[in-house]
């Protein structure tokens, strides 16, 4: 038997049995795990995780690192979705680890409130996003994991662990990302705003003309982004801005479509075609506006698959850095259509945020985008010296080659970290081979702290 989830990509073959295959989004990573389980109920979850000897969760498989890839237990948290329970006085909302943004919106919005920010991929499951460090844009905003004020776990040892202010405190600022290696997150209590609406604008200008004016344009807009495109010497900028909230009807907002499926089938034979083609009707865009629901203003649709590498920088300095990856990029002639895409982001306290700084502090993502088709190495290659050289950190959903050597420095409590994880998983169950490598683990290491 196989089954698609066709709202996230995640695929299916042979549910339960040793023919089942994952794979994610993009279609870089696939695994056949021996028990694929999809538990309907927390009770369920603990019994999985007690009974388990390794797994791993799979959330939408919008990850491009090997985060979920296994050949023991998978477990989906698909079937754990929805809202538990919502605080309106305090703006709080405590949700089930596996319900997707998408699917989170409007269930939130029913209640008056909204996500004080998402990015423009909505297909993620929620618990996925806040574990991988998952952002949107705006100088004063952090990452989705930034508004987690609890969360529940289920440890190794499928018992509960609740983390908040009340419980457990001290692990607020660790549990959230985690990369799932602290335990499996089966609810998240989420800090909301009251629900709005979003007014969109989206333009096409020169690159080095939005570049120099990012800044202005960063802080003049609740959110604001530039997507550069390669050898094009054009960047499309987008603009959110809130607006009260009010009740539109049903369907979609105006907003721009991606839809350059031809050209990419076009750029994997001629990419001297493609750019010329490309250039010539991208200049030819005109400006737009769509207005809405947060919730449906926010999301972008993605129907043309890529593989990605993103990495946070200091704000100070990352119009450069944008400008030196689309000089490699043209300077090695590489068959590069997507853009590259920059966003600010607000520093938080997390001991594995891409964004853990002081108060006040804020980072640029710059994000390199490879079609599906290609092969993204000799691009992602050229770009992560740049992303790295200007003190990066990689996104723990996105392709990098950072080893633990090259990440501690990057974390001031990567060790803190470590340990804690030593303490509540001491026999890795939660650890696929990627993240023993990751956080420079072994087996036989495992074993010795168990014992």
């Amino acid at each position: 038997m196989r089954t698609t989830d066709e709202t996230t990509g995640a695929t299916a073959e042979g549910e339960g049995s040793r023919s089942a295959t994952w794979r994610n989004w993009s279609g870089h990573l696939r695994c056949t795990p021996a028990h694929w389980l999809r538990p309907r109920s927390e009770q369920e979850l603990r019994d999985a995780v007690r009974g388990a000897t390794s797994l791993r969760v799979a959330g939408s498989g919008h990850s491009f690192t090997p985060l979920v890839p296994t050949d023991q237990t998978l477990l989906s948290l698909e079937r754990l979705s929805g809202i538990v329970s919502v605080d309106r006085e305090r703006r709080r909302a405590e949700v089930w680890a596996g319900t997707t943004i998408a699917a989170l919106g409007p269930l939130l919005a029913a209640e008056g409130l909204a996500l004080a920010n998402q990015g423009d991929i909505d297909r993620q499951a929620i618990a996925g996003a806040v574990a991988t460090g998952t952002h949107g844009t705006g100088l004063q905003l952090g990452c989705i994991a930034s508004r987690v004020v609890g969360c529940t776990l289920v440890t190794a040892g499928g018992e509960l662990l609740r983390v908040c202010e009340d419980e457990n405190a001290e692990l607020l600022r660790a549990a959230p990302v985690s990369l799932g290696a602290l335990g499996v997150i089966s609810r998240l209590e989420l800090a909301c705003e009251p629900r709005y609406n979003l007014r969109e604008r989206t333009w096409v200008e020169e690159t080095d003309a939005l570049l120099r004016r990012f800044d202005e344009h960063a802080a003049a807009h609740r959110h604001f982004e530039l997507f550069a495109f390669p050898f094009t010497g054009l960047a499309l900028a987008k603009s959110l801005d809130r607006e009260p909230f009010a009740p539109l009807p049903e369907g979609e907002p105006e907003s721009p479509g991606s839809g350059f499926a031809r050209l990419l089938e076009l750029n994997r034979q001629d990419p001297q075609a493609a750019r010329r083609v490309f250039a010539e009707k991208f200049a030819q865009t005109p400006p737009s506006e769509g207005f809405g629901p947060s919730f449906r203003v926010f999301p972008s649709e993605r129907t043309d698959l890529f593989n990605e590498m993103e990495y946070a920088v200091p704000l100070d300095g990352a119009v450069d850095v944008v400008r030196e990856v689309l000089a490699a990029i043209e300077r090695a002639d590489l068959p590069v259509l997507f853009p590259i895409e920059l966003r600010t982001v607000a520093a938080d306290p997390l001991w594995l945020s891409p964004f853990h700084g002081e108060e006040g502090e804020r980072f640029a993502t710059v994000a390199v985008h490879q079609d599906a088709g290609l092969d993204f190495e000799p691009v992602f290659a050229v770009c992560e010296p740049i992303l790295r050289a200007a003190a990066g950190r990689p996104h723990w959903g996105k392709i990098h080659t950072l080893e633990p050597a090259g990440l501690a420095p990057l974390y001031p409590r990567w060790d803190d970290f470590r340990a804690l994880r030593a303490r509540l998983d001491p026999r890795g169950k939660l650890l696929s081979a990627p993240l023993r490598r990751l956080f420079g683990e072994s087996v036989a290491a495992s074993a010795e702290a168990a014992s």
